[in-house]
C-alpha cells in the first residue's frame, strides 16, 4: 500500500544486486564459490551476514518508530530535555533514537515480534546485539574512509570497525560514546557516535560501571548538550547583573 515515493522503496532498491550479465549457466559462479553459476547465484547472490547487518540495524530502528513502540523514544526525549534544562537540539535526537531502538527490552520485543521473519543468522545476530550495551571507547587508530580501531575503556577489548563515514570525522585520541556490535567476522556501530569531552568522561564511566539503565544514559546525554552553567567555589550559581544609572 506504500507509494512509489516512499523513502523505504529507495532503501530497498539500494539492497538489490546488480544483475550478472554474460555468465553462462555452467560457467564458474562470479561470486568465487567454485560452484557452477546454475548451482549458486543464478537466482540472485545471497548476501553475507556482514552485508546484511546494516539492513538488520535498519529494521530494528524502523520497528522502534511504529506507533505501539514510539513511547520509548518519547520517554527518553522527555528525560533528556529535562536534563538539558529545557534545551532539545537536533543533535540530541539521533542518540536517543539509538538508545530507544537498541534498548535490551526493545530488542527483545523486536525479536519476539519479527524474529519469525528473519533469516536464522540474522535472528542469531539480533540476539547477540541484545546483550551488547554501549560503552566509552578510545580511538586508537584511524584509516581515513576505511576503518577505526577502538579500545573499550571499561572492558579492555580492542576492535576494528569498518565504517567509511565515521572514519572521516574521528581522530586518534578521541573518546566516544557508542554501541559497537559484532556483524559476522567484523564490527559495526548501531547508530550515532557521540564525542565525549574530558569533563563528562568520569560521570559516564560511573554510570556504565553501575549498570546504568537506558533512562540514565538518556539523562546523561541531555546533560552533555545542556547550556554551560557557571558556579562559584561554593557550587552556587553565578548570577550576572547589569545596573543602569
Amino acid at each position: 500500500g506504500a507509494s512509489e515515493s516512499d523513502p523505504e522503496f529507495e532503501y530497498l532498491r539500494s539492497r538489490l544486486d546488480v544483475p550478472v550479465i554474460g555468465v553462462g549457466r555452467n560457467d564458474p559462479c562470479p561470486c568465487g564459490s567454485g560452484s557452477k553459476f546454475k548451482s549458486c547465484c543464478i537466482n540472485g547472490r545471497r548476501q553475507s551476514i556482514e552485508e546484511r547487518a546494516d539492513w538488520l540495524c535498519h529494521k530494528i530502528t524502523l520497528f522502534s518508530f511504529r506507533p505501539q513502540n514510539r513511547w520509548r523514544l518519547e520517554e527518553l526525549l522527555d528525560i533528556a530535555t529535562d536534563a538539558a534544562r529545557g534545551e532539545s537540539p537536533d543533535t540530541l535526537i539521533p542518540a536517543l533514537v539509538e538508545l530507544a531502538a537498541f534498548d535490551r527490552d526493545a530488542l527483545q520485543a523486536f525479536i519476539e515480534t519479527r524474529g519469525v521473519l528473519l533469516a536464522e543468522d540474522e535472528l542469531a545476530l539480533a540476539r547477540t546485539w541484545r546483550d551488547s550495551p554501549p560503552s566509552l571507547w578510545h580511538v586508537v587508530a584511524v584509516e581515513p574512509a576505511a576503518s577505526i580501531e577502538l579500545f573499550d575503556t571499561r572492558g579492555g577489548a580492542s576492535v576494528v570497525v569498518t565504517d567509511h563515514s565515521a572514519a572521516q570525522g574521528l581522530h586518534v585520541g578521541d573518546y566516544v560514546f557508542v554501541r559497537v556490535v559484532p556483524a559476522g567476522s567484523s564490527w559495526r556501530f548501531t547508530g550515532e557516535i557521540i564525542l565525549v569531552p574530558l569533563a563528562h568522561r568520569g560521570s559516564l564511566l560511573e554510570l556504565l560501571g553501575a549498570g546504568a539503565e537506558t533512562q540514565d544514559l538518556a539523562a546523561w546525554v541531555g546533560r552533555l548538550f545542556a547550556p554551560i552553567q557557571l558556579a562559584n567555589y561554593g557550587r552556587n550559581d553565578v548570577v550576572l547583573c547589569r545596573a543602569v544609572l
